[in-house]
């Protein structure tokens, strides 16, 4: 009888090591909901800090004059510096990021205004008010000679800036980039017609804009979409008022009389079937610039081809570093970032 005292004692400690277990995952998991209730982002960033670390990337933030900048930086090497697009961060290019060997040192910034860095409420935010900020935080960071990589308006901004400074750009690669003449869109000529497609209050609206941005749309839970509507109706007014900046008559075509002044390799990259910004840009583009590469995706992507094809781009990005093709090299659709 004395022998099983032993015994039962260690069955009931078991039945509470099971329970406190037990009352943890419940507990665990209550949490969960909750944030996913009223916090559904949380998981977005969570997902982001995951990339990041994977990537041996450190976030981190430098006030340049009166912007705050927040960016990611790591790896060391010949620097990279990814500049992200309108209504854009630098969480774009996260998907790219384990495509992109270490042996770069990989800057990647959120621009005023948008993301995670500052905003001044009555600034000006745009292509060449941005170039002058970006070519001072280079300077900050000590980024003296620089492979620069723009997408969209980032690709006109990087422009401009390389065209000012051009000791400090080594490389200059254009991705979609906006600035130049090309042949009307629907969705062009909206935004011409001072319609702003960027501003979303349904879900609908989300999926239109989602059509026009990628050739094969992402899937994303519901609660995920009602949270970033939400947090885009609470950014229209700057959306519409950044919107309006760029596509006035000086702003719009900035960056195409400044491509002859480019004395660097110039890589362009299009994606065959983006709906926002015409690949016919690179035929308004060739005759200007002195050294260029010309590279058009064939399939499998729209307007963001780091988020569709992230293999392809990156490989785009790290191979291209001899320019003067005389015509457009293809590159048809393989499966890659899907």
């Amino acid at each position: 009888m004395f022998a099983l005292a032993p015994a039962r004692k260690r069955l009931v400690t078991r039945r509470r090591v099971v329970a406190g277990a037990l009352a943890c995952l419940v507990c665990g998991a209550a949490a969960l909901l909750a944030l996913w209730v009223l916090r559904p982002l949380a998981f977005l960033d969570a997902l982001d800090w995951w990339t990041r670390s994977r990537a041996g990337l450190t976030t981190r933030t430098v006030t340049v004059g009166e912007q705050r900048w927040v960016y990611d930086e790591g790896g060391a090497g010949e620097t990279l510096v990814l500049v992200h697009g309108f209504a854009g961060s630098r969480q774009d290019w996260y998907p790219m990021l384990r495509f992109l060997p270490r042996r770069y040192r990989l800057v990647i910034p959120d621009l005023p205004g948008w993301g995670d860095s500052g905003r001044d409420p009555a600034g000006d935010y745009g292509a060449r008010a941005q170039a002058d900020r970006l070519l001072a935080f280079l300077a900050a960071i000590g980024a003296t000679r620089v492979h620069l990589v723009g997408h969209s308006m980032g690709g006109k901004i990087s422009g401009l800036a390389a065209a000012r400074d051009p000791a400090r750009v080594a490389r200059l690669t254009l991705v979609a980039n906006s600035g130049v003449h090309f042949r009307l869109n629907p969705f062009a000529r909206e935004i011409l017609a001072g319609g702003n497609p960027f501003n979303v209050s349904t879900r609908a609206d989300w999926e239109r804009l989602l059509a026009q941005a990628f050739e094969r749309p992402p899937a994303l839970p519901g609660r995920i979409v009602d949270a970033l509507i939400a947090r885009n109706v609470r950014e229209h007014a700057f959306l519409s008022r950044t919107l309006g900046e760029l596509r006035r008559g000086r702003h719009r075509y900035a960056l195409e009389p400044a491509l002859p002044a480019l004395p660097m390799p110039v890589h362009v990259i299009w994606c065959r079937h983006d709906r926002m910004l015409d690949v016919s840009s690179i035929d308004t583009m060739r005759p200007l610039i002195r050294d260029g590469r010309y590279d058009i995706i064939e399939d499998g992507c729209g307007h963001m081809p780091m988020l569709e094809r992230p293999a392809t781009l990156a490989a785009l990005i790290r191979d291209g570093r001899s320019a003067g093709s005389a015509a457009p090299s293809l590159h048809p659709g393989d499966g890659a970032g899907r």
